[in-house]
């Protein structure tokens, strides 16, 4: 077990053994909410001492980043490839070129997506617990007051009254804690998925305005090829045959005839 493991499981069972006070209405709290600060202060000199080496890694994950966002350009590159060899197979295709920076942007945000939406999930379930614990205290607590309001008094009404409310209260602000951090984990996630969809939308149309102008390039080629390859059909010099030289076809004459 690492260092940090071994903190956080003491400051985890600190904590387990404190909301266990607070929910069986012990009082006597002090000693457990002493080794939670500890811990917490033990795992927050530790997030320090890891920042420096963290940095590292993190440039690793940036470079790995990048691979992947090579190997989706390149993927793409020859998709696009591909495609232009449909319209012509014996004419030199003009180079395709699409943005790294997109790419990256893409494969970013989907890490990003994965670790927000882990997060989101996670808060929620811890809201969950709290409130729902919060929520029976308070019906029992009503149900007491309920019955008592009918007549129906118990001798330990009293004591165990007090101790709700003292569970209440703690419960409270665990609740609103936990509340807050979903909230914050769904508005992040949230963002996350944004950014994902405009980095999407951004690398889709790069691919549609790379192939339009590939393609446009690739028109222009023909064009020239054909006019030199159409004048050279019907050079008498070169041609001294009776082969008829090549006249444009009815769709090209249409076409050009369309401007």
């Amino acid at each position: 077990m690492t260092l940090r493991e071994q903190i956080q499981t003491r400051r985890d069972n600190a904590q387990k053994l404190l909301d266990a006070a607070l929910l069986s209405g012990d009082t006597d709290t002090d000693e457990l909410r002493t080794a939670v600060r500890d811990a917490d202060k033990a795992l927050a000199e530790l997030d320090a001492s890891e920042a420096e080496a963290s940095q590292s890694e993190t440039a690793d994950a940036q470079a790995q980043v990048g691979e992947r966002a090579a190997e989706i350009v390149q993927a793409a590159q020859d998709e696009l490839r591909e495609r232009l060899h449909v319209l012509i197979a014996d004419i030199t295709l003009p180079d395709v070129s699409l943005p790294l920076s997109i790419a990256r942007d893409i494969q970013q945000a989907a890490d990003e997506v994965a670790q927000a939406q882990k997060k989101e999930a996670a808060a929620r379930d811890e809201y969950d617990k709290a409130s729902e614990r919060l929520q029976a205290l308070k019906s029992e607590r009503q149900d007491i007051i309920s019955r008592r309001a009918a007549g129906k008094r118990s001798n330990d009404d009293e004591a165990r009254l007090v101790t709700l409310a003292a569970d209440i209260e703690g419960l409270e602000p665990l609740v609103k804690r936990a509340g807050d951090a979903w909230r914050s984990a769904t508005a992040h996630a949230a963002a996350m998925r944004e950014r994902y969809s405009a980095a999407s939308g951004q690398w889709q149309l790069a691919i549609k305005t790379e192939y339009q102008r590939v393609v446009t390039a690739l028109a222009a080629t023909l064009d020239t090829a054909f006019v030199r390859v159409a004048e050279q059909s019907r050079n008498r010099k070169e041609n001294p045959s009776n082969v008829v030289g090549h006249r444009p076809s009815l769709d090209l004459k249409k076409f050009v005839q369309g401007y």
